[in-house]
């Protein structure tokens, strides 16, 4: 995937260390909530976030992955105390992404695995609609993909799906793995997408 020069990313997977590998990773805090957490894939994703999150930012600021001063959010997004860097987390099928830019920036990922078609009318505007069909991939990975940039977007405003994705209307280019976001009251975003293993990611980012 093509992303400009200050988007960092990085991918953890599931079986590549044991969990117990992992944990001293985590700040006292997260490690508390990994315990408490019951349901064993729900655990294994926050800790695969959470690793591939610090390890990113290890990396990009210089210090222990332990020591990075991750917060939550009142929105239930994820800050860097006291840093102007912006981060996103997305996981599934035992995988986690993390991203980190000092703008605006977001990322999600999907299985790429048979789902409601009616899900498009979730998330598409009107509008919408002609492209989306036109798009030349078969039902299920157009469905996907174009989940994954709108959540990504919506993510990276931090608002989620609380803000409906009618509100974010795409024009993607599947030649270049690339889509420009038009946002009702925010302009617009531009998004960086790819299939790897069975899943679609996508990254979302201001311009």
């Amino acid at each position: 995937m093509e992303l400009p020069s200050d988007v960092s990313i990085r991918w953890a997977a599931l079986g590549e260390r044991p969990e117990d590998a992992e944990l001293p990773l985590l700040s006292v805090q997260e490690r508390a909530r990994y315990e408490g957490i019951r349901h064993a894939r729900t655990r294994t994703h926050f800790l695969l976030g959470r690793v591939a999150l610090r390890s990113l930012l290890a990396d990009r600021l210089d210090m222990r992955a332990a020591a990075v001063p991750l917060v939550v959010a009142p929105d239930g997004g994820v800050d860097v105390k006291g840093r102007s860097v912006r981060v996103s987390i997305a996981h599934a099928g035992g995988v986690a992404v993390a991203v980190a830019a000092e703008r605006v920036i977001g990322v999600d990922l999907e299985s790429i695995k048979p789902r409601s078609l009616d899900l498009a009318a979730f998330l598409l505007h009107p509008s919408e609609r002609g492209a989306y069909e036109a798009l030349p991939l078969d039902p299920v990975r157009r469905l996907i993909l174009y989940w994954t940039l709108k959540e990504a977007v919506l993510k990276a405003l931090r608002t989620g799906l609380r803000r409906s994705p009618k509100r974010v209307r795409l024009a993607v280019n599947l030649t270049h793995r690339s889509a420009l976001a038009f946002l009702e009251d925010r302009g617009t975003m531009e998004l960086r997408f790819r299939e790897r293993e069975g899943f679609f990611v996508s990254v979302a980012f201001g311009r």
